[in-house]
């Protein structure tokens, strides 16, 4: 094939042209469509860690402060309840309340990756009549709730 040995003379020639191939060319690097779609991507990009710092900051002095992919209380946690999150993870199905054992706490935090929503994991009883029962201070989901 001529096309491979111009390549592979290209490349150990020094008085050769440099190496360029036709096809591994972006025809949109330089147009201003190009400039844009990145720029915006680098604002959402950094938007996404500013809010998982902030969201982070905000659970900073309450124990777990992990990530959680999917929101607990919908269908596709429902669906994969028995296998997602892993075991040893806040969340997981069958974890019950070792969890905060391990932690040494009965509240327990989580930070969701998408929306960067912060979750309480709470497992004291008391603690549970006050959220329970304050429905101006903790405000439930209604699409959760409805499920």
């Amino acid at each position: 094939m001529p096309g491979l040995q111009w390549i592979w003379k290209g490349l150990h020639s020094r008085n050769t042209r440099p190496l360029s191939i036709p096809y591994l060319k972006f025809p949109m690097a330089n147009s201003t469509v190009w400039q844009a779609v990145s720029a915006i991507l680098i604002v959402l990009v950094v938007h996404k860690i500013w809010t998982l710092q902030r969201a982070l900051k905000c659970v900073s002095h309450i124990p777990g402060r992990q990530f959680l992919w999917i929101d607990p209380f919908h269908a596709v946690s429902l669906v994969l309840g028995s296998t997602f999150p892993w075991a040893g993870r806040i969340g997981h199905y069958s974890a019950k309340f070792s969890l905060y054992e391990k932690y040494g706490s009965t509240c327990l935090s989580t930070v969701r990756l998408w929306n960067s929503q912060v979750y309480y994991w709470i497992a004291d009883a008391d603690a549970l009549k006050i959220v329970t029962s304050d429905r101006h201070t903790f405000q439930k989901d209604v699409q959760a709730v409805s499920i």
